[in-house]
C-alpha cells in the first residue's frame, strides 16, 4: 500500500522524536521528467530496467504501483508537506 501525506508526516514526527529536530531534514527524492507511462518507466528505471545493479536490488516497493507517495508525486506538491507540518505544529 502506498503511503500518503499523513504517513509521511507521521514518519517525520517520529524521526524528530527519536533523533531531534536538529538532525531531521527534508529532501524530496522526486525527480521531474520521469516517464509517466508504466511501460516506459519500467524499461528504464524499474526493478528490471536498464540499471539492474541499482534498481534490481530495491525490491517491490520500487515498482510502479508503489513508487511515489500518493500526495507527493511532483515537486509542485511541496506546499502540501509544508502545510501539513504547519498544521501539526
Amino acid at each position: 500500500m502506498r503511503p500518503d501525506l499523513d504517513d509521511y508526516l507521521d514518519q517525520m514526527d517520529h524521526m524528530v522524536k527519536v533523533g531531534g529536530i536538529d538532525h531531521v531534514g527534508f529532501a524530496s527524492d522526486v525527480t521531474e521528467g520521469h516517464p509517466r507511462d508504466q511501460d516506459k518507466r519500467e524499461k528504464s528505471f524499474g526493478p528490471r530496467g536498464l540499471y539492474l545493479n541499482i534498481t534490481g536490488i530495491l525490491g517491490p516497493w520500487y515498482e510502479w504501483a508503489t513508487l511515489l507517495n500518493l500526495d507527493y508525486a511532483s515537486l509542485t506538491y511541496t506546499p502540501r508537506i509544508v502545510g501539513g507540518l504547519e498544521r501539526s505544529g
